[in-house]
């Protein structure tokens, strides 16, 4: 992933990182999801809290894609309590239903970044049964001409439909050869107390949660420690949102993990147990550079 493709963000914040963004990977991705919302109020002239249809009816900006990518000086979870950072971010034109934005995390006591790219669906509730039934309808008020447009090579468009196809979002797929392990499967029952967000729908960032739950029970499957858990070094997680989980749903979450040179490389598949439709996707690079990993 090349860097920002702006030099100039359109919004810039400066903040100290609290309890609230740091420790566990839901904690930060709700936060970005916060400063998405944020830009997008800013760049494309509506208060998206309160964004209606022409008919009146809410709609919201839902995450269809979310990745972030870090490095070994600074890993996805690198981010310490007390930091100082600063976020450059940009939405970039998707058409009249969608937007991308573009994040930069700098901390200013270091020469490395975060890099955050999310693409973004307005959906409504076509009916009042949870997390299905959504349908795309954009709000009045969105504008979009104006915003710059990412490279075609750059585009997140397309990577829904494209991981949905490969039914991965590896590209290209390690070879079987570099599998550590065979294929790991955990159940995860949707947590309504904990997972569902303010208008009822499963939280985009408890998968980031539900995942690294199952990510804990594969090592210990593996025999690794906990400590080893907690010290685990992300440097890229993808993670693609293709249905909605129900409110009472359980999960199969199925594991792969691949062992390259340089890193561990875990392929995730998120499916409802009972019907066995495909929810979503993830894939995470970790450091294995410690010897207890």
């Amino acid at each position: 992933m090349p860097d920002h493709p702006t030099t100039a963000p359109h919004t810039t914040r400066t903040l100290t990182v609290e309890l609230s963004m740091c420790g566990q990977s839901a904690l930060f991705a709700a936060r970005i999801g916060d400063w998405t919302w944020d830009v997008v109020s800013r760049q494309c002239g509506l208060d998206i809290h309160r964004a209606r249809t022409p008919d009146g009816d809410p709609t919201y900006l839902a995450y269809t894609y979310f990745r972030i990518r870090g490095s070994r000086a600074l890993p996805v979870l690198g981010l310490r309590l007390g930091d100082e950072v600063r976020v450059d971010s940009q939405a970039y034109s998707c058409g009249s239903q969608s937007v991308a934005v573009l994040h930069r995390v700098t901390p200013t006591a270091g020469s490395d970044c975060l890099y955050v790219e999310n693409l973004n669906r307005w959906i409504t509730r076509a009916r009042s049964d949870g997390g299905s039934g959504l349908a795309g309808a954009a709000p009045l008020g969105f504008t979009h001409d104006h915003l710059p447009r990412l490279p075609a090579d750059r585009s997140l468009r397309a990577v829904p439909s494209a991981a949905r196809r490969a039914g991965t979002l590896l590209s290209p797929a390690p070879a079987a050869s570099h599998l550590a392990a065979p294929p790991f499967t955990t159940t995860y029952r949707i947590d309504p107390a904990r997972d569902l967000n303010a208008v009822g729908i499963v939280y985009f960032a408890s998968y980031f949660a539900i995942i690294d739950s199952a990510v804990l029970a594969f090592w210990r499957h593996l025999g690794r420690p906990d400590h080893a858990f907690l010290r685990r070094r992300v440097l890229d997680q993808k993670l693609c949102y293709l249905e909605n989980a129900a409110p009472h749903a359980e999960l199969d979450l199925t594991l792969r993990l691949y062992t390259l040179p340089d890193e561990d490389v875990l392929d995730i598949t998120l499916r409802d147990r009972t019907s066995g439709r495909l929810l979503a996707l993830s894939t995470l690079d970790i450091a294995h550079d410690d010897p207890d990993w």
